[in-house]
Formats: C-alpha cells, structure tokens, sequence
C-alpha cells in the first residue's frame, strides 16, 4: 500500500540512519553490510529488525560488533509484526540491505511504497535505481562503492533526500500500475 502525502523524516547533512528489515541469515547479507559500514567514515546509525534464522551467523555478526568504530552504531531490536515494517521503514532514511540475491525483495517495494529509497546488491529484480533517482543497485564485488554511496547520503540535505523519497513513492505507485506490477502482485497469491 502507498502512503502519498507523508513527509520525508529530517535529513540534515552528517546524519544518516540505515535500516535492515530482513531475517538474520546469511543470504541477507548482514555480515557484508556490517563489513562495509565498518569502513565509513561518517556518523551512521543501522538499524537492524528480523528473526534470528541461523544463531551461528548471528554470533559471528555479534563478533563484528565487539570491534566496531565508534561512529557506526547498530541496533538490533528483533522481529517486528508486518503492519510495524511502514512505520519502522519510515523511521530511517534508506534501507540498506545487500543481499545475495532476492526473487521479488518485498522489503524492498515496502520501501519504495514507504517513500523510502534503497542501497540494495544488484542480486535483486530491482535494478538500474541510481538512474531512476530512487536508490542504488550495486555490485557485491565492489565494497568501496556501497562504503562512497553510503558516504555521500550522509552528506545529503533536505531538499536532495526529498527528491529521492518522493521518487521512490512515485515508483512505487507507478509499478503497481502497471500491467506487470500488477500481475506479479497477483502470482504472490496465487498457487
């Protein structure tokens, strides 16, 4: 569902909060975003909800957090009943979520809808959303580039975040109508 009319949250520059919605699993990727966040160099705050789905993945990300710099501070809040994913999604500015691969990536259209645009993998349907002004696709190879991405959000101000979130809801509206969007909606309930 597309909230319109919602106001993006504050986006001064040098301020930046992340958010991950997804299980604690090795497919989601959670130790590369940590890895990744360990590397940049501005204040970031990361948010991360899910189920723990493999307890030995978990502890080595908890392993990751004992050396964290001081810059980066992650949060783990647990799972979250699916009517809370707007809200928590409208509580960040991006999702951040490089994940190893993704059939739909619901989360990822939740974000959209939410007006909140990405910093996904380019393991996913979704793709080429640096273009559409929406988010970024990137490749899992290239750290440095997720590390620069994720720098310049920081360095974003208002009116450029705005642009961003509004066009992520403008994305996600359109898709739903569209003829594809809204066949591939149905084919998720349907056996």
């Amino acid at each position: 569902k597309i909230h319109s009319g919602s106001l993006p949250i504050l986006k001064e520059p040098n301020v930046l909060k992340l958010v991950c919605i997804a299980r604690i699993a090795p497919e989601k990727n959670l130790k590369y975003a940590l890895d990744v966040l360990r590397n940049v160099k501005s204040k970031v705050e990361y948010n991360i909800y899910g189920t723990i789905y493999n307890h030995a993945y978990w502890a080595q990300c908890n392993e990751m957090l004992k050396n964290f710099p001081q810059n980066i501070s992650v949060h783990f809040h647990g799972a979250i009943s699916p009517e809370k994913v707007d809200l928590i999604l409208r509580q960040n500015h991006f999702l951040f979520l490089p994940t190893t691969g993704e059939n739909f990536g619901h989360v990822i259209f939740e974000s959209f809808s939410a007006g909140r645009p990405v910093i996904i993998s380019d393991k996913t349907p979704w793709r080429n959303l640096e273009e559409k002004k929406i988010g970024w696709d990137l490749p899992l190879l290239d750290r440095k580039k997720f590390v620069e991405v994720i720098e310049n959000c920081v360095n974003l101000g208002q009116n450029q975040y705005n642009e961003l979130a509004q066009n992520a809801m403008s994305f996600a509206s359109d898709y739903l109508n569209t003829d594809i969007g809204l066949d591939q909606n149905r084919n998720l309930f349907t056996c």
